[in-house]
């Protein structure tokens, strides 16, 4: 797990080698983040672009030479003039009012942008003439003005190069699909569809292509907090016979939702378990989400899960971004396999197993040297993976907070005690660490303190 920050808004994409290039928002800045390689280990760059407006709803993508374009409020497209977005940058502001931007580049590498015009809460596209979007005549169209319309959006190209764009109808509440029937979508005579209206339906829209062109799109029931999935069966989602189902209806889940399909065409989608504040996966058993779905929760260190993006390797792993609010970082994730099964922490401690198990002095910053079954030697009360100032501050806060009910540690609890933020020393290193002895003193506070920095993310 890679992670960096701060971030909101976050867009991932993977260049030709595999490795992730993230845009998102920092505060009132653009930053492009770029792995060095497909597992982020090493040669890692972060370019933060300080441009009117905030990169707020960033899209991300890579020209044919693996150059970072970015699609922000605007919509402003950014062009990056090298790799890691460092030098001869450029960026065009092609119209004014522009959220929920989506980006997608043509053959020629000229960029097309689906995005709300929130001035008049219509939904338009932007088709660039050139890859640098300059000259002031670029192709821009007003594809849908039917009420509040545009939020969400989420653009992918036909086979002909022809956009098609899910997103949010706010006036009646529906998922919408335009389909496009030229690369402009000009003439006022494309597609539009309200392929599910029951509820409130379609916010936080997720668009992919299946190999016939027909789209599947993962968004919010925002009636019963539920993750859907469509699957259209034409290019249009018309007919009214689309295949719709809920296949997590657990709890409040289905923000933030990011789709792609697998080499056999079936969905797996990142989204957020508001519930759990956790990061979700689902990986669907067949191409309509109908059976043999597996859902998980990778990362639960922290409220994670917010603004995933989601992208899919050449060998069909998974990888996602994602913000992580209470430290406000983005974390990259990479999945193991398809289904991206939570990472064993078998002490349950909120150090997985193969962190502990690092063994190589130095290691022990990212939680290494420590023993996968003992839950007491990694000590972060505030459970987010980060030993910090928070955690020494709790630890503080339960000075003299004892356990002194003759079983000292251990259930059951005097009141205001917590055996979260007490823990004793058994060396010989500062994170060996052992059970709770029922006392709050400055041991304890020690104890974090040397452990400033031990992180486990």
């Amino acid at each position: 797990m890679y992670e960096r920050g701060p971030g909101g808004s976050v867009s991932l994409t993977l260049d030709g080698s595999g490795s992730p290039v993230v845009a998102y928002n920092d505060d009132a800045d653009l930053v492009v983040a770029r792995c060095g390689n497909p597992g982020c280990g090493s040669g890692n760059s972060r370019s933060l672009m300080s441009s009117p407006g905030s990169g707020a709803e960033t899209s991300v993508a890579v020209d044919t030479a693996g150059r970072p374009v970015v699609a922000f409020n605007g919509p402003r497209i950014l062009r990056c003039g090298n790799l890691s977005c460092t030098s001869g940058n450029s960026v065009e502001l092609l119209d004014s009012g522009g959220r929920y931007t989506s980006l997608k580049l043509d053959a020629t590498d000229g960029p097309v942008v689906a995005y709300l015009d929130s001035v008049n809460n219509d939904l338009k596209l932007l088709h660039c003439n050139d890859p640098l979007c300059d000259g002031g005549d670029e192709s821009i169209e007003v594809v849908d003005s039917t009420g509040m319309v545009g939020s969400w959006t989420s653009l992918r190209l036909g086979g002909a190069g022809y956009p098609v764009v899910s997103y949010y109808d706010a006036t009646n509440q529906d998922l919408k699909v335009l389909h496009c029937n030229d690369a402009d979508c000009a003439g006022g005579d494309e597609s539009i569809t309200s392929p599910d209206t029951a509820g409130d339906v379609g916010a936080f829209t997720s668009l992919a292509l299946d190999g016939t062109g027909n789209p599947v799109v993962s968004y919010l029931d925002g009636t019963n907090f539920d993750l859907m999935v469509m699957h259209c069966n034409d290019a249009d989602c018309s007919g009214g016979d689309e295949s719709i189902v809920s296949p997590d209806p657990g709890g409040q889940v289905g923000q933030w939702t990011s789709i792609v399909l697998d080499g056999a065409g079936r969905p797996i989608v990142a989204y957020y378990d508001e519930t759990n504040a956790d990061l979700k996966i689902l990986a669907c058993g067949d191409a309509n989400c109908a059976s043999g779905n597996v859902t998980s929760s990778p990362d639960t260190l922290g409220d994670v899960g917010e603004f995933a993006s989601i992208a899919i390797t050449p060998s069909g792993l998974p990888v996602v971004a994602y913000s992580e609010r209470v430290q406000e970082n983005v974390r990259v994730l990479f999945c193991a396999s398809p289904s991206c099964p939570a990472v064993p922490d078998t002490d349950s401690d909120g150090c997985p197993d193969v962190k502990e198990q690092q063994s190589t002095p130095g290691t022990e910053l990212a939680g290494g040297r420590r023993s996968p079954k003992n839950p007491n030697d990694y000590f972060n009360p505030s459970g987010d993976g980060l030993n910090r100032v928070d955690d020494i501050l709790l630890i503080v806060q339960a000075y003299f907070n004892d356990d002194d009910d003759g079983n000292p540690g251990l259930p059951p609890y005097e009141p205001g005690y917590d055996p979260g933020t007490d823990r004793t020393l058994i060396g010989p290193n500062a994170w060996n660490l052992g059970p709770p002895n029922g006392l709050h003193r400055v041991d304890d506070i020690l104890n974090s303190v040397k452990q400033y920095f031990h992180d486990c993310s």
